[in-house]
């Protein structure tokens, strides 16, 4: 019985895994900018509508539940095509909108 004293070469990508966090982290921060968005321009809204706070919450509340619906379609799309072409495909449409 022989031993195999070699040891097994570590694998290393060979591209540094801590550039994909760049774009994931500026789209989550396109993401919070655009709450936030919604948040300041809440009073200037019902000012322009003529709409009590409670009326121009909505606006923001029916923002933030539409977001939650669409995570687990996205979770099915992301599957379907790939994170990665879904989430460039997503970004273009974010952008042009």
């Amino acid at each position: 019985m022989s031993e195999n004293n070699q040891t097994p070469q570590e694998w290393k990508p060979s591209v540094n895994p801590w550039i994909m966090v760049i774009p994931v982290m500026l789209a989550v921060f396109i993401y919070v900018l655009d709450g936030t968005i919604g948040n300041v321009a809440l009073p200037y809204m019902a000012g322009s509508f003529s709409a009590t706070r409670d009326e121009s919450m909505w606006i923001l509340t029916s923002y933030l539940i539409a977001a939650g619906i669409v995570i687990p379609a996205v979770d099915f799309f992301s599957k379907v095509c790939g994170r990665k072409n879904f989430f460039i495909l997503s970004i273009m449409m974010f952008t042009i909108a």
